[in-house]
């Protein structure tokens, strides 16, 4: 029962630093019990301020909620499917940092058009029955597989790699201005420039994938900025990794 007290008050920390977009989320954050508990885990993990992810925070009260607490050696999960329908996230538990009108990078769901009627809300091109999307139910906004990654510029040409000059070059997915010297694609004629640090994580994918517990060695790697899990949008996944990780650690503790 202590632990599962514990995951309820985890749930409620983590849904209030989503709220107040804290910066660090620390030892000192999780609830009394477990930072008493004994082989506590001390890692921290930094998350952005900006775009932390494109889940919704209440996938992962999902899989904190679907933990089998007898599985305390090799904990594997998985997302259940119907933790991200879109209609089961509110406007205010949307990802922290979500720009108004960036809708492509909030919580849409790949899927294959059931008839002709479906158009692309971004570029207006009509795509075939059986074509792939990737849509938002409750906005009504669906991308074709051409505008779903903002990894290009309107015009869709090809992009240059440069280094960019002290107050010159801004990201356009991060919106993040680039120190003088650090590497950027552009393309010169629509003035649109990606960070290399978006150039990588433009190419994780936008859905779910599978999260294994690791050491606590491992997470304090990923407090020092090395590993996937440092990465957008990754991150959401990584609050909940580090969370269930103290949790599982609390069970080891008490035993």
């Amino acid at each position: 029962p202590e632990i599962e007290k514990g995951i309820v008050k985890i749930q409620a920390r983590m849904r209030g630093v989503l709220s107040r977009r804290k910066v660090n989320v620390m030892r000192e954050d999780m609830p009394e019990e477990l930072r008493q508990a004994r082989n506590f885990s001390f890692a921290a993990v930094a998350i952005s301020n900006k775009r932390e992810g494109t889940m919704a925070p209440e996938t992962m009260f999902a899989i904190l909620s679907e933990l089998q607490l007898k599985d305390t050696e090799k904990v594997g999960m998985t997302p259940k499917t119907d933790s991200l329908y879109e209609d089961e996230v509110t406007e205010g538990h949307r990802p922290p940092g979500i720009k108004k009108g960036q809708k492509e990078y909030y919580c849409l769901k790949t899927f294959k058009t059931p008839t002709h009627d479906f158009q692309c809300s971004k570029c207006g091109r009509k795509v075939t029955k059986g074509a792939v999307m990737s849509g938002c139910r409750t906005c009504n906004y669906d991308l074709c597989s051409h505008c779903k990654v903002p990894g290009q510029c309107q015009q869709g040409h090809e992009l240059i790699q440069r280094k960019s000059e002290a107050g010159i070059f801004t990201c356009n997915v991060c919106q993040e201005d680039q120190p003088e010297g650090s590497k950027v694609l552009g393309c010169k004629v629509c003035n649109w420039d990606i960070c290399a640090k978006c150039q990588v994580c433009l190419t994780l994918p936008l859905g779910p994938w599978r999260i294994h517990l690791s050491s606590r060695q491992a997470l304090q790697g990923h407090q020092q900025g090395r590993g996937l899990c440092n990465d957008w949008p990754a991150r959401l996944y990584v609050l909940a990794h580090l969370a269930v990780s103290q949790v599982v650690d609390g069970i080891q503790g008490a035993k």
